[in-house]
Formats: C-alpha cells, sequence, structure tokens
C-alpha cells in the first residue's frame, strides 16, 4: 500500500455568503498546500430569489465533511434587498459543484455552529450546536 506525502494532501479553506454593504452568496475556495495559494470561486452567487440555489445570508452555521462537501444552515436572509426570513431553517449541501437543498431544521437559527460528526472520520453528517432562535436568546 502507498500513501500519499502529507505535503501533497489538500488543505482547502471554503469561503461562503456573507455580508458588508449587501448581502454575499458568492463562495470560493482556496488549496492551502499549493506553492501560490488562490481563490477559486465555484459559486458565482444569487442574490436573486431561487428556491434551486441558497439565498445571499449572514450569521449562519456551515462546516466542510469528508470529499470537501460544504455545508451550509440557517443564518439571517433579509436586508439589503435581497429578502428573506431573519432567522431561517434551510440547510444547503455543496458537492461535485451542484448546490442542493436538503431537509429543514425544526427550528429557524442565527449564529449557529456546525461540525462533523467526531466519531467517524469519515462521516458525513453535521452536528448542529446552539444558535440564537426569534427572540430567545442563546440556546
Amino acid at each position: 500500500m502507498t500513501s500519499t506525502p502529507a505535503h501533497r494532501i489538500p488543505c482547502r479553506l471554503f469561503i461562503t455568503h456573507g455580508f458588508g454593504e449587501i448581502r454575499y452568496s458568492n463562495s470560493f475556495s482556496v488549496d492551502l498546500t499549493a506553492p501560490s495559494p488562490s481563490l477559486t470561486e465555484f459559486f458565482a452567487g444569487s442574490n436573486a430569489y431561487n428556491p434551486n440555489l441558497p439565498h445571499a445570508r449572514c450569521l449562519f452555521g456551515a462546516t466542510v465533511l469528508p470529499s470537501s462537501t460544504l455545508v451550509l444552515y440557517g443564518g439571517c436572509l433579509n436586508g439589503f434587498r435581497v429578502g428573506g426570513p431573519c432567522p431561517s431553517y434551510d440547510s444547503w449541501r455543496w458537492r461535485s459543484g451542484t448546490w442542493t437543498r436538503m431537509s429543514d431544521y425544526p427550528t429557524p437559527r442565527n449564529y449557529a455552529t456546525l461540525t462533523q460528526d467526531p466519531s467517524s472520520s469519515v462521516s458525513t453528517k453535521a452536528l448542529l450546536y446552539g444558535g440564537q432562535e426569534t427572540g430567545l436568546g442563546v440556546m
């Protein structure tokens, strides 16, 4: 059996959604092991409502699972002329160049944290922790 030298295993940083003067839904990745790391945009974004794409948002939770699957949940979709609930309860998965809407969570949240299930290094599950529901403060 051969192994891949550690310096050749890609270490990716994902940057997605957020806000400044407007809400964003662009998504980028950076291979941190590349000799000259640079941003690669893999989703140009959609500030207009489209039920097949994650709406522009901020204050959301996200994590990367094995096989470079990005999972995004909740956040604030309204403000800055883009509309939508705040907090929201929708969840999305980006894999192989495609966003797919997943099952909605039972409660909408801002400021939630997502992480890979620590019980398995090949986990396909994201764990949701904390967050803020409408008017209830931090859970």
